[in-house]
C-alpha cells in the first residue's frame, strides 16, 4: 500500500487521484498588476475581515473592509478605489457590537454582523440598528466550542433556506471530537452544532490537542456544483460537502514539499511557535471565472530569524497550490518573501488578489490597502 493512502476515511468517498502529487506543472500564477485603495489614518492596511459586495441596484462593486480593530465595515468603489460609505456600530445600548468578528453583506440595509464579545449573531440595517439578535453559546455549551468566526471570504458566512452557518474552532481537548460549524435557524433562533474533523487527525500514533493551530479550517463554495469545498489544516486532502456532511468526497491536494501537518514534537511549543515550526495548508479559494481551486501552503521556518530575533507568522514561505475543476493539481507557486500579507486574500473576475501588507514591505504604503492581482497562466511549453 502506497504510504500517500494513509489516514483514509471509512466512511469517504476517496477520488481517483490518489497520486496526483506526482504531476508536471503546466500552470503559473503571475501579478498581472496592483490594485489599492486610499484610505485615512485611523484605518489599518491589515485586516482578516473583508469582501466583494455587488449591489444589484446600483450595478456597482464595493470592497467591503472591517477597519482593523475598528467597529465600521467600510464600502470602498472597486472602480473609483476611494471610501465612498461605511456603517459603525455602537460599542455600548441595545445596538451594540462590542467586538467585530465577520460580518456579511446582504444589501446596505441589511448586514449579518458576528459580535465575538457578547456571543450573537445579529442582522442589523444600514443605519447600524439591530433588526434581529440570536443569541449563540448559551450555559454549560461554551464548554465545547468557541464563539463563530468569518474570516472572509476563506471562511465565511453561508446562508441557505432561512438557515445560516458560522464556521467555529471546537473547545475541548481533543478538539477534533467537536463539530466545526454551528447552524443557526433564522426563523426560530435555535442552533445546533454540526458537522466533524477528518480521521487524518485521530492517527493513534499522534497527539493533537486544542492548544495548537492544526484544527483551524478554511472552505469555499462552488455554486455551479453547490458544493463548499473544505481545506482542513492539518490534513493534505480536501473535501466537499456541506456543513452538515463536509466530507462526502476527498481529493489529494498536497504540495510538493510535504503531506501533511504534525503535532509538535516540543510540547513546550506555544501555538504561535508551533505553526512556524510545521508545514500546513491554511486557506482554500474557489476562481469561479476560472473554474479553478487554489489551496494556500504554509512552510515551516525557524523560530529565531539569524539576527535572533522572533519570527513572525508573516515570515513563512507560502505556495499557491493550483487544482483544476476535477480537483487534479496542476501547479504550485512560490511567493516571494517579505511581501505578502496572506491572511488577506479573495478572487474576482480580474484574478487572484493577495495583500501587500506584509510588515516586512520595503515599498510598504500604510495610507493604501493594496493587493497584487495575480492571473492564471498556461505554461508555454503546454499550450
Amino acid at each position: 500500500m502506497s504510504c500517500l493512502q494513509q489516514h483514509k476515511e471509512s466512511d469517504v468517498s476517496v477520488s481517483e487521484n490518489e497520486e496526483s502529487h506526482v504531476f508536471a506543472d503546466i500552470m503559473t500564477l503571475k501579478v498581472k498588476t496592483t490594485k489599492k485603495f486610499a484610505i485615512d489614518q485611523s484605518t489599518s492596511y491589515q485586516t482578516l475581515f473583508l469582501n466583494v459586495y455587488y449591489d444589484n441596484k446600483e450595478k456597482k462593486r464595493y470592497l467591503t473592509y472591517q477597519d482593523g480593530e475598528g467597529n465600521c465595515i467600510q464600502f470602498y468603489g472597486f472602480d473609483s478605489e476611494v471610501l465612498e460609505r461605511k456603517i459603525c456600530f455602537s460599542k455600548q445600548g441595545p445596538n451594540s457590537v462590542r467586538k467585530l468578528t465577520g460580518y456579511k453583506v446582504i444589501n446596505f440595509d441589511s448586514i449579518y454582523v458576528i459580535d465575538k464579545s457578547s456571543k450573537t449573531l445579529a442582522l442589523f440595517n444600514g443605519q447600524g440598528v439591530k433588526k434581529e439578535n440570536y443569541r449563540l453559546l448559551l450555559g454549560s455549551e461554551t464548554n465545547q466550542t468557541s464563539t463563530a468566526w468569518a474570516f472572509s471570504p476563506t471562511s465565511f458566512l453561508l446562508i441557505e433556506n432561512d438557515s445560516i452557518y458560522l464556521p467555529a474552532h471546537p473547545n475541548r481537548s481533543p478538539y477534533y471530537l467537536g463539530s466545526p460549524f454551528v447552524a443557526v435557524d433564522l426563523k426560530s433562533g435555535n442552533y445546533e452544532y454540526i458537522g466533524k474533523y477528518t480521521d487524518y487527525y485521530s492517527d493513534p500514533n499522534d497527539e493533537w490537542n486544542e492548544n495548537i493551530f492544526g484544527g483551524f479550517f478554511s472552505h469555499s463554495y462552488n455554486s455551479k456544483t453547490k458544493n463548499m469545498i473544505f481545506s482542513f489544516q492539518g490534513d493534505p486532502y480536501i473535501y466537499t460537502g456541506h456543513p452538515r456532511n463536509p466530507l462526502r468526497q476527498k481529493f489529494l491536494a498536497r504540495s510538493e514539499k510535504f503531506y501533511g501537518a504534525k503535532p509538535p514534537a516540543n510540547k513546550a511549543l506555544s501555538s504561535a511557535e508551533h505553526f512556524l515550526s510545521i508545514d500546513s495548508y491554511v486557506y482554500i479559494l474557489y476562481d469561479s471565472y476560472r473554474d479553478l481551486y487554489y489551496r494556500v501552503a504554509s512552510h515551516s521556518t525557524d523560530l529565531l530569524k539569524t539576527d535572533l530575533t522572533k519570527n513572525k507568522s508573516e515570515d513563512k514561505i507560502m505556495s499557491i497550490i493550483i487544482l483544476d475543476a476535477s480537483f487534479e493539481k496542476v501547479g504550485e507557486v512560490y511567493l516571494p518573501p517579505n511581501r505578502y500579507f496572506f491572511r488577506t486574500m479573495f478572487v474576482e473576475k480580474e484574478g487572484l488578489y493577495i495583500s501587500t501588507a506584509h510588515y516586512a514591505n520595503p515599498n510598504l504604503k500604510e495610507d493604501y490597502i493594496e493587493f497584487d492581482v495575480f492571473e492564471p497562466q498556461t505554461l508555454l511549453n503546454h499550450e
